[in-house]
């Protein structure tokens, strides 16, 4: 709870700086205005803070007149008065009442029941002595549980118009209800309390964001890009079908632009030859999946001079990638992020090739949400990680042949953590009296640390990326129905190492694959695992090694 409210003070610091006609921009010019559906479109403006100059002088003509129009974006006024809050509560309730349907109708849950139907329950919620974590499933707590709910809540609010913040109480608001009313026999769950919401916001926004993409990029009209629109806001689709002033897309003759600098969104699919140490056997797999990164800041790697705090959402990231080998499912990586606000500073200008060169450098706070799943050959390993808050920084170094950039994300994390340590622990220890979701689910929940430092250099027809993420977990103690007389702690540590070559194909000539480059590219991934159970020093360590190949297409 406590790093709810740090999340909701930060988060609502950030919205404060919006007056009650607030803005939010497309990072995009719009060529036609569509009054129905995006309102008032207008040229951008000044933001408080923010500076564009040429050698640090504010113009205010240069603002207006000098820029490219290609590199001018666009804001969508989105007016208080066209909040649609009746249209996302009757929205929501017809959700709600789906799911109760469903809870109620099959009783799935039945086992979890642990107080009777009755006022006096209500009353043990509402004090904080039902409140505790729960025995749920990792599929159930983690994805595409309540993180994939949390964001449908959220994508309800957004897509009516509601800000960033109220979209996060909107979302708040629909787990409660869920956790005090819908699951009313059971324990009002700690866990489910901040993965709904924070999760469910860090996903959101960015499908928020990435199903405007889709529906207003140049390829609107093809097959995939109308497939990932539906995927990444399907709420969107569902509204343009319920409501008559709802339009989902753009007209046909309006374009939306952003710069090779600002997008990138490719899906891929190879092969993987995995190695588990602790077992000496390798498996072969096959990959399929999806990365996308959107900045939303105007004018990124654009040859202007800028500096100022952006209050709006400046990046969004998501990637899916599941290896299937001949057990099934034998990898399963997910990742969100949001950056809500950062400080930007940009100094680029253009060489006598007409390519900007120069620097750009942020930090903000983000939230994220990341689940990796996969088996070691001994047993099945996962972290279903929220991403709470922390900075999020990178400095790109623009030149003519591409780019070189250093990022870092920290966050401090709740997570959901596969102990390790405790397939060995049961091995010569009874399971009487340990914490219950540990004893049948085989995972924990811990409060931790996240580190992700990365490199990526971009050269030409040539990109390689080294990574490197660490992660620390703790584990909670107490505040479970059925009291563990035997609470040990445990600790539980990952490294991942990663190394990609890429080399994009260059020698087709027809003009879809100079519209989706294919890259080849080769990724050495290593991750290093330990356990530690406290109480009965009992470790355990171990790493997987995958060698990767894969075939990218940029859309």
């Amino acid at each position: 709870m406590t790093m709810i409210v740090g999340f909701l003070i930060a988060f609502s610091h950030f919205n404060s700086y919006a007056s009650p006609n607030t803005v939010e921009k497309f990072p995009f010019k719009i060529l036609k205005d569509d009054e129905n559906f995006y309102y008032k479109v207008t040229t951008l403006k000044k933001q408080k803070d923010l500076i564009i100059d040429k050698d640090d002088i504010f113009d205010e003509q240069y603002w207006e007149t000098f820029m490219p129009d290609e590199g001018k974006f666009s804001y969508v006024n989105q007016n208080s008065n066209n909040k649609r809050y009746l249209r996302a509560a009757t929205e929501s309730l017809v959700l709600l009442g789906i799911v109760s349907t469903y809870y109620w109708g099959t009783r799935t849950a039945a086992a979890d029941f642990h107080y009777d139907a009755s006022f006096d329950t209500l009353k043990k919620k509402f004090s904080g002595e039902a409140i505790l974590f729960d025995e749920d499933p990792i599929g159930t707590n983690s994805i595409p549980g309540h993180a994939l709910a949390g964001s449908y809540y959220y994508l309800i609010a957004r897509n009516h118009n509601l800000s960033r913040i109220e979209s996060f109480l909107w979302s708040f608001a629909l787990s409660s209800i869920f956790e005090f009313f819908i699951e009313f026999q059971e324990v009002a769950s700690i866990n489910d309390f901040v993965t709904t919401p924070v999760a469910g916001s860090a996903i959101g926004e960015v499908m928020y964001q990435f199903g405007r993409y889709f529906r207003c990029s140049k390829n609107k009209k093809a097959l995939g890009y109308k497939i990932m629109a539906a995927i990444m806001d399907p709420i969107a689709l569902v509204n343009s079908w319920l409501w008559d002033d709802v339009h989902y897309t753009f007209t046909n003759e309006e374009i939306c632009h952003y710069t090779h600098n600002q997008n990138e969104f490719s899906i891929f699919n190879g092969v993987s030859a995995g190695y588990h140490e602790n077992i000496n056997r390798f498996n072969i797999g096959v990959i399929l999946g999806f990365y996308g990164k959107l900045y939303l800041i105007p004018y990124y790697g654009e040859a202007l001079n800028i500096r100022g705090f952006f209050y709006d959402t400046v990046l969004t990231e998501m990637a899916l990638e599941v290896i299937a080998a001949d057990q099934g499912v034998d990898s399963l990586r997910f990742f969100a992020k949001t950056v809500w606000a950062a400080y930007h500073r940009q100094t680029t200008a253009r060489d006598s090739q007409g390519n900007a060169t120069g620097y750009s450098f942020l930090v903000g706070l983000a939230s994220a949400f990341e689940h990796t799943q996969y088996r070691t050959g001994e047993f099945e390993d996962w972290i279903g990680a929220v991403h709470v808050l922390g900075p999020s920084m990178e400095l790109t170094f623009f030149h003519k042949d591409g780019y070189s950039r250093i990022s870092l994300d920290i966050f401090g994390d709740f997570a959901m953590v596969r102990s390790f340590a405790f397939d060995k622990y049961k091995k010569n220890h009874s399971l009487n009296g340990i914490k219950s979701v540990l004893s049948t689910e085989n995972y924990y929940y811990a409060y931790g640390v996240n580190i992700n430092p990365r490199i990526d250099i971009k050269y030409g027809s040539y990109r390689l990326l080294f990574s490197y993420k660490y992660a620390h977990y703790d584990s909670f103690e107490g505040r479970e129905f059925i009291k563990a007389s035997n609470d040990f702690h445990l600790i539980d540590k990952e490294e991942e190492y990663g190394f990609t070559l890429a080399r994009r194909i260059d020698f087709f000539d027809s003009t879809f694959f100079q519209r989706h480059p294919i890259w080849v590219e080769t990724e050495i991934r290593r991750i290093a695992r330990s356990g530690f159970i406290a109480d009965d020093k009992v470790a355990h360590d171990g790493g997987n090694t995958w060698l990767l190949l894969r075939f990218r297409m940029t859309l």
